[in-house]
């Protein structure tokens, strides 16, 4: 896609169920402005950063703080650490064992942590300082690529955890990735649940372009051909958040 010169931001309609009605307008950051669907009741980033430049300028250059010397680095990765066997503690209620994709992997620490489990790991990244980081310190081989680049079939497990609030296209990207789940794959996602009084002070522009609840994730769901196994709803720090295990519930519509 090509993007304007000098002008960063795009306005576009709801990419979760394409409505083409005008959004109810919540709040309004820097030129950016998040609004509510009518539709499916998602706050989403109608006016927002291209995703080229966030790709270029933003995604290619993250990697963990957990991998930066401080003070606060050990604590950082102890933490880590504990979050990812918490995943895994949810995923062995369903799947003991299989493939598994960690869909922005960061640095690997996941991947790292499912492999001890035994299950074969695969991932996605779009920064190459992580994929670096991931090689280095826990010898893991991280795809490059965005969503719908990554094509390894036949997943026990999908994971995106605090993932799906940055794809700039959630309907078309999760589509993709449930084709490469097994008939009884499953997924395990994480997102900030997010009311229009949380945004105002953790609205997390420009990074997160979907602001999910139960309803809209519902509603995805649906759309895709998943349902819901299990809902858990928690706190990170100041925000709620929902994590879900959903499952394939048939064949989609394509």
């Amino acid at each position: 896609m090509q993007v304007p010169i000098g002008n960063p931001i795009e306005e576009v309609n709801c990419k979760l169920c394409n409505s083409k009605k005008k959004p109810e307008k919540i709040l309004e950051v820097k030129g950016m402005e998040l609004s509510r669907c009518k539709e499916c009741d998602v706050i989403f980033a109608n006016k927002r950063i291209f995703r080229e430049i966030m790709r270029d300028n933003v995604y290619s250059r993250y990697v963990p703080s957990m991998f930066y010397v401080g003070k606060d680095a050990e604590k950082k990765e102890t933490e880590r650490l504990l979050d990812a066997k918490h995943q895994m503690n949810i995923i062995m209620k369903y799947k003991k064992i299989g493939k598994l994709a960690d869909i922005g992997a960061a640095a690997g620490t996941f991947m790292s942590v499912a492999r001890e489990y035994g299950f074969d790991v695969y991932g996605t990244e779009l920064s190459d300082q992580s994929i670096r980081v991931a090689k280095a310190y826990y010898d893991l081989d991280i795809f490059k690529g965005d969503v719908e680049d990554f094509n390894e079939k036949n997943l026990d497990v999908i994971v995106l955890w605090n993932v799906l609030e940055h794809l700039y296209e959630p309907q078309k990207e999760m589509k993709h990735l449930v084709s490469l789940l097994k008939d009884d794959g499953i997924m395990l996602i994480k997102v900030p649940n997010h009311t229009p009084e949380t945004l105002i002070d953790e609205h997390m522009l420009p990074e997160h372009v979907f602001n999910f609840n139960l309803k809209s994730l519902k509603f995805l769901f649906k759309l895709i051909g998943l349902k819901i196994l299990e809902t858990q709803f928690g706190m990170d720090e100041k925000i709620p958040t929902i994590t879900v295990v959903v499952q394939k519930r048939g064949k989609i519509k394509k």
